[in-house]
């Protein structure tokens, strides 16, 4: 994990931030941020890959971080912004909202993926850095529990779609039922998967 390095260099308070549900193509996507001191006792357990994880562990590790963390924040993009505004726009602009939605001075930034223009902190954008810094791979589990329950939320409100099992990604059944049921104000119709299904 690269967190020891970075706090090694003096940096005291480190953010990772990372999204959920950008490859949906129905539901919101999700940003959050997470702040870990020094002190950290997720430090203790390293590094943490959210999509390696089960839904339970998801569960229960989102309870730790809310709780042994300086700070987290989240936003949600709704798929009406993503569709007016553009998908990488909406990104980029959700994960320096939710790093701004800390409420506290940052000293180092890393991010998974792409970088985060427009903050006044040092960064650091990371290929898979769910899977090397535990801020990012914190970060990665709270915006993934936060959208599944919406997106389980959508299955109560949607019957029929199974958005309780493929949480808006384009599965086969998913695609079937948009054929069926017809596309729902949580579709993203800037999709071309969705748009050709537009009756």
């Amino acid at each position: 994990m690269i967190e020891p390095s970075l706090f090694a260099q003096g940096f005291d308070l480190i953010a990772g931030v990372d999204e959920a549900g950008r490859g949906a193509c129905a539901g919101p996507l999700i940003a959050a941020s997470v702040a870990l001191d020094r002190s950290s006792p997720l430090l203790e357990l390293g590094v943490l890959d959210s999509k390696a994880l089960s839904p339970a562990r998801r569960e229960e590790l989102f309870n730790l971080i809310l709780a042994s963390s300086r700070a987290t924040h989240v936003i949600e993009i709704s798929s009406q912004e993503i569709d007016h505004f553009g998908l990488q726009a909406m990104n980029i602009s959700a994960m320096r909202r939710a790093v701004a939605g800390l409420g506290i001075e940052i000293d180092y930034l890393i991010s998974d993926g792409y970088p985060v223009t427009g903050v006044s902190m040092p960064t650091l954008a990371m290929f898979k850095g769910d899977s090397l810094s535990v801020a990012v791979g914190a970060a990665s589990i709270v915006a993934k529990v936060t959208r599944d329950r919406i997106m389980m939320e959508m299955e109560k409100k949607f019957p029929g779609y199974g958005f309780g099992s493929h949480k808006g990604y384009s599965s086969a059944s998913h695609m079937k039922a948009i054929s069926d049921l017809g596309v729902t104000e949580i579709h993203r119709t800037s999709y071309r998967n969705v748009s050709a299904l537009l009756k």
